[in-house]
């Protein structure tokens, strides 16, 4: 009986979770505000839905019309070149919320942050191989062992400086672009 209050509890306080507003957000909330917020921050129009959900525990109804007038501003703000940079450097989802005219823009900006974060993930992982290589060989007794992660530790650092140049190349490229 425990254990099902408590399976209980917690799918209450996860469903809970779920929600995008609460009530005191419900009543006070400007929506043109809040259109553009989600705009900004990628959501698709269709997320005044989850607010709706929200709000309906409350017995309030979402300003569809000022969240509208706000999505619209708030897609004027996301969608250029600079914003895609960041969300792909930030590895952010993109839900293709852009109109057609400016989602160009916001492309552009994304595939070279994207391309960043690619990057800098590779480098990461070079850094822990190279790490845990050069961990063994301090440890190793092994004469052969040791030739092993001498050249595996060369093959680390040369794929490392390529990677390196590869992301102060793409980094240039974005500071040439203005996005940063």
């Amino acid at each position: 009986m425990i254990r099902r209050s408590l399976l209980f509890a917690v799918v209450i306080f996860l469903l809970g979770g779920c929600a995008t507003l609460d009530e005191s957000q419900c009543k006070t909330i400007n929506w043109r505000d809040l259109g553009a917020r989600d705009a900004y921050e990628g959501q698709d129009r269709s997320r005044i839905e989850s607010h709706r959900t929200a709000c309906a525990d409350f017995g309030i109804q979402p300003d569809r019309s000022a969240y509208d007038v706000g999505f619209d501003e708030g897609l004027r703000r996301l969608c250029t070149a600079n914003r895609g940079y960041a969300f792909g450097v930030d590895g952010r989802t993109y839900r293709n919320t852009c109109p057609l005219e400016l989602d160009g823009y916001f492309q552009q900006g994304l595939r070279l942050g994207r391309e960043v974060r690619q990057e800098n993930i590779r480098i990461s992982s070079l850094q822990n191989q190279l790490r845990s290589a050069e961990d063994r060989l301090r440890k190793s007794q092994d004469a052969s062992e040791r030739t092993r992660l001498r050249r595996q530790i060369q093959s680390f650092d040369d794929e490392m400086r390529d990677a390196q140049r590869r992301l102060r190349r793409l980094e240039d490229e974005a500071a040439q672009l203005g996005y940063r």
